[in-house]
């Protein structure tokens, strides 16, 4: 019989990303009730043990909402931004719901357990601090989506498409985008590499979330991407290595320009 415990811990193992050799302490709890009494506390004990031994490779793609003086999210290893060009309109309003969704439930929340300057977090921004904290806290997706497009920090959104305009890249369609600068210091500037999913053309939750688990599986959980000496050459690589693994069709949501 399989333990429940071991069972948390694969689960939790594929939600950091971990190697299968990563080991987590062995539990104290002898009793199985026990186990299944304190499964919360189990869950807990082995976030704080990956915090505890996590390394360079140890990295974990995230997500927060954040307000004006919350962003950039410096703090972090690296960051990148969903912004859209418009505020939901009843002709939209679907569709901008089901790529909230995608982000919602793809990328885990970002951990307290875990350290920031570990963290590849996805930024949702928000209007204000009282905003991202109410969005910060568990709760269902739909309803943390009404809130995150009601409140959706619109000026920020068009400030980092301009910021990726500068570099000549093509924004130029209804959006909403997901960029990503590297190395991240270099955001509004013509220094920086900068890697775009467009969901211009995103009119189902199934394709916004087939995006969204490529962006946390092979970009922001790839620690090479994000090290000082990160290329174009090497992002156009990486786009490749979508492509072969999720087929043609998501060749056109990922773009990377110098």
């Amino acid at each position: 019989m399989v333990s429940p415990v071991s069972g948390i811990y694969a689960k939790v193992r594929q939600k950091f990303h971990l190697s299968p050799l990563f080991k987590f302490p062995e539990p104290a709890l002898g009793e199985l009730g026990m186990m299944l009494d304190n499964l919360g506390q189990v869950l807990q004990d082995a976030t704080a043990t990956i915090a505890a031994n996590s390394t360079d490779s140890d990295r974990l793609a995230t997500r927060i909402f954040a307000a004006p003086e919350e962003y950039p999210p410096t703090e972090y290893a690296a960051y990148g931004i969903i912004a859209f060009r418009s505020l939901p309109s009843p002709a939209d309003k679907v569709r901008y719901h089901q790529i909230c969704l995608a982000y919602y439930n793809t990328l885990p929340a970002s951990p307290p357990q875990f350290p920031e300057k570990q963290q590849m977090v996805t930024v949702w921004p928000v209007t204000s601090a009282k905003a991202s904290k109410k969005l910060n806290e568990p709760q269902p997706a739909d309803k943390a989506c009404e809130t995150a497009l009601s409140d959706y920090n619109l000026p920020l959104g068009h400030k980092a498409i301009r910021a990726a305009k500068i570099q000549g890249k093509d924004v130029d369609g209804i959006g909403p985008y997901l960029l990503a600068w590297s190395p991240s210091e270099e955001y509004g500037t013509d220094k920086a590499v900068i890697l775009v999913a467009d969901f211009s053309n995103v009119d189902t939750y199934e394709l916004a979330q087939r995006i969204m688990v490529a962006w946390v599986n092979d970009i922001e959980s790839d620690p090479k991407i994000w090290k000082e000496e990160f290329t174009i050459e090497r992002v156009r690589s990486k786009i490749k290595m979508l492509v072969d693994r999720y087929g043609a069709e998501i060749e056109s949501f990922f773009r990377a320009n110098s």
